[in-house]
């Protein structure tokens, strides 16, 4: 999901209601609002200009010019493999969320003819939510009208009651009363439906994003439609979020510039929706708390958010989530914004400083790095995996106007293999790495694609440095285990592999590039295709170090050291030092059976 998309909601829609002006405004939205002492909506206000603008900008998005007025939804090419979907890359389908998303903006300029097409556009969507109450995903939608719940092959993402949801709600607080009778009917079951599988799914505190939207919907809903059952759930969920999250220090989905974006637009609405004193308060402690996150990790001198990341779907910030950040350091306090006591993070930060987070403070313990200079930041997390929303080993270096990243990769045949866990520890700009493989997990996903006894069959295995917007190509080391040195844009990496193998496989050293990137590979396995089965290994983990540098001299390599004991590869580096199995393990010990130190 992307920071655009997620950043729509009620605390940006206004919307002319033909109320009244008042110095060249108008009230708008709603015209009853709510208030039950708990959660509140009101109209809101917006100028002649303000509307024309905001018609104007439907009239010049993609969306108006995609949509399908026969299928009253979104278009959109499958360019990619997706987890949750069956059709092959190439098929046209059509999406609910989306759809759902452009019908809050055509309703938001209050344009008689886009608000028509809005009303088609829910009319078609919210009748895909399934109404069975015996069918597993009750309450949910389907991603594509194309492939309905029902028979779909692939699982279904319950994620959906969520987001979905809350698309309603905007459209219910500012527009009830635009909405047809009979389609508002609808809507208000939709919404208690939504509920109803939220419940029913009961999603962990540690799932931050979803956790707090589940907790805004049904704290909502249950308030606004007066049902008591629910408005106690509601209530228990937000004590629950909060207690976990402040015992924590921390959202566990962390620093993810996808869903700690999520995270905080959610709370945002809270703070504009929640008026009951106490849970007001917990919500603003929980948005300082993200913001506090997101803040520490911003580089200045390459405009990105530094890692290590939870979950991120791309390396480089798009330019409409950096515009968000500086909307959000000049906006006012009551909105989307920085809190003042961060905004220095942004405006003058400190160089060079070390930020030491702990993710998860419970076994198996979560913790990451990050190092950033005037010229670059590097990062790492201790304890993840290489699923392809991982990123625990991340660098970025550039400028604002031409920024670069490294990223490590895993990859079979070409993508992120999942099932085998990172273990970094670092101390500035020195990084000492293990990996070991692990049973009970997916290949391209940590769960939807199981891995029986860790079997899978490619064509090509390898470990990627992966050099983002670098047109360069790095130069290979002497032999397998000698460092190899590779400078771009005044910055400086250095790398070298200490012990590795992959059921008997030794590895060896690949570098290339094309139009977009460049990279460094070490090569356990590439030809014709095989199998691999990692129940039945003795061996297969890999362990290096890696250094960068700019303006400071370049770390000695030399020094790292790596041997086998007990079962165990120990690796050491000035100071680092780490032991992981040697042998493949399962995913329920992968975290907790790792020793590690630095000094």
């Amino acid at each position: 999901m992307k920071w655009e998309i997620a950043a729509l909601g009620a605390c940006a829609c206004l919307v002319l209601a033909g109320c009244e002006s008042l110095d060249g405004l108008a009230e708008v939205g709603s015209a009853a609002g709510y208030n039950d002492g708990f959660v509140a909506y009101a109209p809101e206000t917006l100028s002649a200009e303000q509307m024309a603008a905001r018609k104007e900008a439907v009239l010049n998005s993609p969306e108006w010019s995609e949509y399908n007025a026969d299928v009253k939804m979104l278009p959109f090419t499958l360019d990619k493999y997706q987890y949750h979907t069956d059709a092959p890359v190439g098929t046209v389908l059509h999406r609910t969320r989306e759809s759902l998303y452009f019908a809050e903006k055509l309703l938001n300029t209050y344009d008689p003819e886009m608000t028509q097409q809005a009303i088609d556009i829910i009319r078609a969507v919210v009748p895909l939510q399934c109404s069975d109450p015996s069918r597993e995903f009750y309450g949910v939608w389907p991603y594509y009208p194309e492939e309905p719940l029902e028979t779909k092959k692939s699982g279904f993402d319950p994620n959906w009651a969520d987001f979905m949801a809350v698309s309603l709600l905007d459209i219910w607080m500012l527009h009830e009363d635009r909405i047809p009778d009979d389609l508002r009917a609808e809507v208000k079951e939709s919404l208690i439906r939504s509920c109803a599988a939220i419940k029913r799914r009961n999603a962990r505190p540690g799932y931050t994003n979803v956790a707090i939207m589940s907790t805004y919907v049904t704290y909502m809903v249950s308030h606004m439609f007066d049902l008591p059952e629910m408005r106690e759930y509601g209530n228990q969920r937000l004590e629950q979020f909060y207690d976990f999250t402040i015992d924590n220090g921390g959202f566990r989905e962390f620093n993810s510039p996808t869903y700690t974006v999520v995270a905080l637009t959610e709370l945002q609405r809270m703070r504009e929706h929640f008026v009951e004193p106490a849970a007001h308060e917990k919500v603003e402690e929980l948005y300082f708390m993200g913001w506090n996150m997101v803040a520490r990790h911003y580089h200045k001198p390459t405009g990105q958010w530094a890692g290590p990341h939870s979950r991120s779907y791309d390396n480089l910030l798009s330019s409409g989530q950096q515009e968000k950040i500086q909307e959000a350091l000049i906006a006012n306090e009551q909105d989307f914004s920085i809190p003042n006591a961060l905004r220095h993070y942004y405006i003058d930060p400190v160089y060079p400083r070390q930020e030491n987070d702990v993710f998860y403070k419970y076994e198996p313990r979560r913790s990451g790095v990050c190092w950033l200079t005037d010229r670059y930041a590097l990062s790492t997390s201790h304890a993840n995996s290489m699923w392809n929303q991982r990123r625990p080993l991340l660098a970025y270096f550039g400028t604002a106007a031409s920024p670069k990243y490294m990223q490590l990769r895993l990859l079979l045949d070409g993508y992120d293999f999942a099932s085998c866990g990172f273990y970094g520890i670092q101390k500035h700009n020195r990084v000492l790495a293990n990996m070991s493989f692990v049973m009970g997990m997916g290949s391209k996903h940590r769960s939807v694609d199981l891995l029986t006894d860790g079997r899978f069959t490619g064509s090509d295995f390898r470990l990627r440095f992966e050099f983002g917007k670098v047109n360069k190509i790095p130069a290979l080391p002497a032999s397998r285990l000698a460092p190899a040195h590779f400078e771009a844009a005044g910055t400086r990496f250095d790398i070298r592999m200490l012990q590795a193998s992959f059921n008997g496989l030794a590895g060896y050293w690949e570098s290339g590039k094309n139009d977009e990137n460049a990279w460094l590979d070490f090569v356990f396995y590439s030809g014709g295709e095989r199998e691999f089965v990692m129940k039945n290994m003795d061996e297969a983990f890999l362990t290096f170090c890696l250094g960068v540098s700019a303006d400071e001299s370049a770390p000695d390599l030399s020094t790292a050291t790596a041997f086998i004991k007990d079962g165990m590869v120990v690796s050491e580096w000035d100071g680092l030092r780490q032991s992981t199995p040697i042998k493949p393990w399962l995913v329920t010990n992968c975290y907790s059976g790792v020793s590690f130190n630095w000094k």
